[in-house]
C-alpha cells in the first residue's frame, strides 16, 4: 500500500526547515560544544556562531544586528514589550492597539487592564487596513505605545507600516511591529523606518521551534526581558539557544539571498490556487495589499471544520482561520473585525505556501479540494453561496 503525498499549505503555522537550515543545525551539533559566555577556545567559537546567526537575521530584517536580541519567539518578544517598554522618566504608556492582532498581543493587553493600564484598541476596514485617522487621535497625546501586526497571520493583509510608523514619530509614540508574519515574506528595512520594537518568528521561515528575535531601536525604552545574566547585552537572561539561533541565521540567510525569487513564486501559486476556486468562493482581503503566500477563502454555505477533515484524509493540509478553544471553534476574531458573519467566518479556510510549495502541489489541492466541494454540495458551490 502506498503513502498518500502529503501537500503541506500551513506554512504561517509553521515552516518545514530546508535542506540548508538542516545542514546548519548539524553542523551546529558537532561544532557548538560550547557556552558563548565561556572564555576559552570552545565558547568563542560559540560566539562567533552567535555573531554570525545575529547577522544573518539583521541583514533580512535591514537592521544594526547590535540592535537584536534573541528570545524564544515573537510571543516572548509582543509579550515582554507590551508590558515593559516606555520611555525614561515617563508613566507607563497607553497602550494602542488593532482589532485584529494576535493573541501574543492581545492576551497580554488583557493582562495590563487588570494591573489598571489604560488600553485602547482600533478598529479596521473590511480589508483588514488600520483607521489610520483613528491612531492620529488616539496617539495624539505623545505617551502611547502602539502595537500593530505587519502581516495578519490570517489573512495575510499588509498593514502601510511606513505611514504607522511616520503618525507615531509625529506625536512622540512607541511602535512596537509583530512581524512574525512579515519576516521573509516582506522587504524590511527597520533602520529606515524608524520603529522602536519588532518581534520576529524563526520558525515561520523554516528554522526551529522555540527561537525568534526582537529589535530594540533604543535600549532605554525597554527594561529586561529576564534577569539572572548578562547574556544578550544584558537584555536577556539565560544561556542563549544556540543550535535553535545557528537555524534561525541559516534560515534568515537563505531567505534574504532569494527574497525576490521566493515572492515571484509564491504570486504566481496565489494566482493559481484563487482562479482555480469555484466562482462562488470569495477571497478576504482582496481589496488590500496582501502578503503572496497566504489565500484565505470562504466557501459559502460549508461547515470549514468538515472540510478541513476530507482534506486531511487526502493528504492536503492547511487551517481553519480561528483559535479552537473547545470541541466547536469559536468565530474567528480577525474575521469578524472584518464584517464578516458568524457563518462566512465557519466557512473560512486559510491557505499558506512555503519555499517548498510547488505548482503541482496547487494542482493537486485544487483537484481534491475541488472534488470533496462536489460532494459536500452536490448542486455545485454556487447554489449554495
Amino acid at each position: 500500500m502506498t503513502e498518500t503525498r502529503s501537500i503541506y499549505l500551513d506554512h504561517n503555522a509553521t515552516s518545514p526547515p530546508t535542506a540548508a537550515v538542516v545542514a546548519a543545525l548539524n553542523a551546529a551539533l558537532g561544532t557548538a560544544l560550547g557556552n558563548p559566555s565561556s572564555p576559552h577556545l570552545a565558547g568563542r567559537k560559540a560566539r562567533g556562531l552567535l555573531a554570525e546567526a545575529r547577522d544573518a537575521v539583521a541583514l533580512l530584517a535591514g537592521c544594526d544586528a547590535e540592535r537584536l536580541i534573541f528570545t524564544s519567539g515573537a510571543t516572548e518578544s509582543c509579550n515582554r514589550v507590551i508590558e515593559r517598554a516606555g520611555r525614561p522618566g515617563m508613566p507607563a504608556p497607553t497602550v494602542v492597539v488593532s482589532s485584529i492582532e494576535h493573541a501574543a498581543v492581545l492576551q497580554p493587553i488583557e493582562c495590563i487592564q487588570r494591573m489598571g493600564r489604560h488600553t485602547v484598541q482600533i478598529g479596521v476596514d473590511t480589508n483588514g487596513i488600520i483607521d489610520l485617522g483613528s491612531l492620529d487621535d488616539v496617539v495624539s497625546d505623545g505617551n502611547s505605545l502602539v502595537s500593530v501586526q505587519w502581516v495578519n497571520n490570517e489573512i495575510g493583509v499588509v498593514q502601510p507600516i511606513e505611514q504607522i510608523a511616520q503618525i507615531c514619530k509625529a506625536h512622540g509614540a512607541l511602535l512596537h511591529v509583530d512581524a512574525a508574519q512579515a519576516l521573509g515574506k516582506v522587504s524590511m528595512d527597520l533602520e529606515g523606518l524608524g520603529i522602536d520594537f519588532v518581534s520576529m518568528s524563526g520558525h515561520k521561515i523554516g528554522a526551529p521551534a522555540g527561537v525568534g528575535a526582537l529589535y530594540v531601536r533604543d535600549r532605554r525604552t525597554l527594561g529586561p526581558l529576564q534577569v539572572g545574566g548578562e547574556q544578550e547585552r544584558g537584555k536577556r537572561a539565560g544561556t542563549e539557544n544556540l543550535l535553535g539561533i545557528c537555524g534561525f541565521g541559516a534560515a534568515a540567510l537563505e531567505r534574504a539571498n532569494s527574497l525576490a525569487e521566493v515572492h515571484a513564486r509564491w504570486l504566481h501559486l496565489q494566482t493559481m490556487l484563487e482562479t482555480g476556486l469555484p466562482p462562488a468562493c470569495r477571497i478576504n482581503a482582496r481589496g488590500a495589499l496582501r502578503v503572496a503566500n497566504t489565500v484565505s477563502v470562504i466557501f459559502p454555505g460549508i461547515d470549514a471544520s468538515v472540510l478541513l477533515a476530507r482534506l486531511d484524509i487526502q493528504g492536503v493540509f492547511a487551517s481553519q482561520g480561528s483559535a479552537c478553544h473547545s470541541a466547536r471553534p469559536e468565530p474567528s476574531h480577525v474575521l469578524r473585525a472584518i464584517g464578516l458573519s458568524e457563518a462566512d467566518a465557519y466557512s473560512t479556510i486559510r491557505f499558506s505556501f512555503g519555499t517548498n510549495t510547488s505548482e503541482s502541489d496547487v494542482r493537486t489541492a485544487l483537484a481534491i479540494l475541488n472534488t470533496e466541494l462536489k460532494q459536500l454540495a452536490p448542486r455545485g458551490l454556487s447554489a449554495v453561496a
